[in-house]
């Protein structure tokens, strides 16, 4: 008998938990291979060995509601940062468009869609001069972009927490 075939044999029968007659001679003999068999019954014999773990009632409600006040302030500050980048990019594409109102009429192309948003058009112009005086002016318009910020924030917060991501039981 050659160690190749006992190695053969241990690859080939990953889970065998009883060695075959042929090679107990040889194992009785190879130092090697005897070591091989011994590292693959306790391996095998793993599986058998149920070790439990348990903890208290305390200690479990102490480590999920842990892992819940972890979860949520990561969730929180990363829903914060997140609003706040889009807030600061909206109300920048907001405060463009009000700055760009009064002179969207000079616009070359604004006459050919005039007849295709003249009822919108009619409807927000007199809100958009309101609104258009208000950051024209020094205090106005730092005012009103902050105010305009802080509007948005808020708006994008409102969204953001309505579509929490569920916590997933394990």
């Amino acid at each position: 008998m050659k160690c190749e075939d006992f190695d053969k044999f241990l690859f080939e029968n990953p889970d065998a938990k009883s060695c075959p007659p042929q090679f107990i001679e040889h194992l009785k003999e190879c130092a090697k291979c005897s070591s091989l068999w011994k590292i693959q019954e306790s391996l095998t014999n793993i599986s058998e060995d149920k070790i439990s773990f348990s903890f208290s009632p305390a200690k479990r409600a102490n480590l999920i509601i842990s892992s819940k006040k972890e979860l949520f302030n990561k969730s929180a500050s990363s829903l914060i940062e997140d609003s706040f980048v889009v807030s600061i990019l909206c109300s920048l594409f907001i405060v463009g468009i009000v700055s760009a109102a009064p002179n969207l009429n000079k616009f070359q192309f604004f006459e050919r869609f005039t007849p295709y948003i003249k009822f919108l058009s009619s409807l927000l112009a007199p809100f958009l001069k309101e609104v258009h005086t208000i950051f024209t002016s020094q205090g106005g318009g730092f005012l009103g972009v902050i105010a305009l910020f802080f509007i948005v924030f808020a708006l994008t917060l409102f969204v953001k927490t309505i579509n929490v991501p569920k916590i997933v039981k394990i």
